[in-house]
């Protein structure tokens, strides 16, 4: 049991470096904004937008 206790203590570090790595990644692209061509920079919506909203179905 003695080397399976050491390959685990051996491969936590790295699979929990490549876990937040992938939740730093996840969070970063969620951050930029998916819809930024439909608001503008200050993240309000243009009046042409909010008249294709309404129109909508």
């Amino acid at each position: 049991m003695g080397k399976h206790k050491k390959l685990s203590k051996l491969l936590a570090l790295p699979v929990l470096a490549l876990g937040l790595l992938l939740v730093l990644a996840g969070c970063s692209s969620n951050a930029s904004g998916g819809t930024r061509d439909a608001k503008t920079k200050s993240g309000v919506l243009s009046s042409a937008q909010v008249k294709k909203n309404i129109n909508g179905h």
